[in-house]
């Protein structure tokens, strides 16, 4: 942390640096397929940690930050399009850098009125401000850490724990700045440093029992961590044998969980975990069933006028989202809202958006109720709280009959299946500016 007192934009421009050079060696990459998903696996990761280092610029003067999330966004289409990259440019933008000049640049800003949800890309570094000026960006990252850490370290010493290491790395992953995902898993990873040690305190004496016990003590959690890995559920249409929701487990089989009317057509499937129910749309019957994620007999748990379809089909994308159960209708162009009762049961459906025929499927942003919904007919809408929507994506930027979106920290992937154009299926990556 010391080094960016004078260099505040080190540890970005280093994990961008990283990201264009793993890009480049990705998109030169040359043998087997095996030899590529690893590349592709390695620059995928790359790009995805460079989005986690690099904070949201909030001040419109930040323009250094800016630049370096211009050149991530250069790195991430490569990734996608390795063919059309230049792997030279790309490490020549690495090792530039690398060094104490100024932010490469990679082309003219976008015209206003044509930046994904505020993603901004201006591409010129800020003037070089005086050392003293740059202070107040690390100092409250600084003092906290510092204080989190002190007063970790000094409690697990009350408590008579004579080397509180975990602690100290404990409470310094949870007050990093700019980790996203940290934040929200703070609890998680509190819990699970906690339980950890107190498995580890349990383990010790029945290890140094003997060598077989040690033995078989790493088997037993190695079976334990495995059966802990939830299963993955997909949905499968068809003949009366096959309709309905599958789940697998690593390593395992696949087999049906439940049956589903094999005259309907399951579309989507959202997962409650806290209660361990799948919920499924049927778009031909305008229903949202409900299912045991241990397998069982599939109920009818929503239905109703607004599920129902017009002319080809209804509820269509699913998602729980703060106590609610969420869905789309494709003929109707709408966003509903269920909310799920204290005994489990569906309330009246509420409509909160309309206006968006040919609405697919649809993931929400991490800010409130404001999400992002698949169209049909080329198309990608923001839609607000309030029901108002924007477009953010079209055609002009290769959609091709995007089915579903998903968003992951500041990344948005928009995969396009191409059944009504019948040409160049993809997946579109846009960056999600919060």
């Amino acid at each position: 942390m010391a080094p960016g007192l004078l260099r505040p934009h080190g540890p970005e421009r280093r994990a961008t640096a990283h990201a264009l050079d793993t890009v480049a060696a990705y998109a030169a990459v040359s043998g087997t397929a095996e030899v590529q998903v690893k590349a592709h696996t390695a620059a995928a990761a790359a790009v995805q940690a460079a989005w986690q280092c690099l904070p949201a610029a909030g001040a419109r003067h930040d323009l250094t930050r800016r630049s370096l999330r211009r050149l991530v966004a250069c790195a991430e289409v490569a990734v996608t399009a390795p063919g059309d990259a230049d792997p030279e440019r790309l490490q020549a933008w690495a090792r530039n850098l690398r060094g104490a000049g100024p932010i490469p640049y990679v082309g003219p800003s976008v015209p206003d009125g044509e930046e994904l949800l505020d993603v901004d890309a201006e591409t010129t570094a800020s003037p070089r401000a005086a050392w003293w000026s740059r202070h107040n960006l690390l100092a409250p990252i600084a003092v906290r850490t510092g204080i989190g850490c002190a007063l970790a370290g000094y409690a697990s010493l009350a408590l008579g724990i004579g080397r509180p290491y975990w602690a100290l790395v404990t409470a310094a992953s949870l007050y990093q700045a700019n980790l996203t995902l940290t934040r929200r898993r703070a609890v998680e990873r509190v819990v699970g440093s906690l339980i950890g040690v107190l498995a580890f305190a349990a383990v010790v004496p029945i290890a140094h029992l003997h060598p077989a016990a040690l033995v078989l003590c790493f088997l037993a959690f190695c079976f334990a961590a495995a059966a802990l890995i939830g299963p993955n559920y997909w949905l499968h249409t068809g003949t009366a044998d096959l309709t309905g929701v599958w789940a697998i487990r690593p390593g395992g089989r696949p087999h049906r969980i439940a049956a589903l009317p094999a005259d309907g057509l399951p579309n989507g499937l959202a997962l409650d975990r806290r209660t361990g129910r799948l919920y499924v749309t049927d778009s031909v019957h305008g229903i949202v069933y409900r299912v045991p994620v241990r397998g069982g007999e599939a109920v009818v748990w929503a239905e109703g006028e607004a599920l129902e379809p017009s002319s080809f089909a209804g509820a269509n994308g699913i998602k729980l989202h703060h106590g609610a159960v969420w869905a789309t209708n494709l003929d109707k162009g709408t966003v509903l809202r269920i909310p799920v009762t204290a005994r489990g049961t569906a309330s009246p459906v509420q409509v909160r958006a309309t206006g968006m025929p040919s609405i697919d499927d649809f993931a929400f942003t991490g800010h409130g109720d404001t999400l992002l919904a698949a169209r049909d007919d080329n198309q990608v809408d923001l839609v607000r709280p309030d029901g108002t929507h924007t477009a953010v994506l079209t055609a002009a930027a290769g959609l091709q009959t995007p089915t579903s979106v998903a968003v992951h920290g500041h990344t948005v992937y928009v995969p396009s299946a191409a059944y009504l154009t019948n040409k160049d299926p993809n997946l579109l990556v846009a960056h999600l500016d919060r």
